[in-house]
């Protein structure tokens, strides 16, 4: 998350899918906010384990909405998908981006080559081209579990005149 942040301090960040909020500081600190609709059922697995811990209040559903700073809960990419973009490797002399496909299984590849395409990849054999430089992108997916919205980048070919 810091990585994909531009390692910029003190701005909340949303996290795997807007599950929760990250704000991280200079000296290391990290603050977590966890979205109130996953709470209390976080709390409510805790209560059933240690029954003592968690006062009923806290064991129900919130009765108002979540702040808007949450957003809503999205469906976030595969872990193991998210695992192979992370590790991804680039070539400095040919250019391209080579992502480990091996450990996952054909739907979680499927998942894969689709989230390459939308941010603009071209696979060729074994490896992926872009258009652009794509480490950034890259993070942030990494980070959020989530693809970018399609304006900012989605690749559009300039159209020849």
């Amino acid at each position: 998350a810091y990585r994909a942040n531009d390692c910029q301090t003190g701005d909340w960040m949303n996290v795997d899918g807007n599950l929760m909020r990250v704000k991280m500081f200079k000296n290391g600190n990290v603050h977590f906010e966890i979205h109130p609709d996953v709470a209390w059922k976080l709390n409510e697995v805790l209560a059933y384990s240690m029954p003592a811990a968690i006062p009923a209040p806290c064991r129900t559903a919130p009765k108002t909405r979540a702040p808007k700073e949450f957003g809503l809960i999205q469906k976030t990419i595969s872990e193991p998908v998210r695992t192979a973009l992370r590790n991804g490797r680039f070539s400095k002399d040919k250019g391209v981006w080579y992502f480990s496909d091996s450990n996952l299984q054909k739907s979680q590849v499927e998942e894969l080559e689709r989230t390459l395409n939308f941010i603009g990849g071209v696979q060729e054999k074994r490896h992926w081209q872009f258009p652009y430089e794509i480490g950034h992108t890259l993070n942030t997916i990494v980070a959020t579990g989530l693809i970018p919205d399609t304006k900012s980048h989605q690749f559009y070919p300039t159209p020849r005149l």
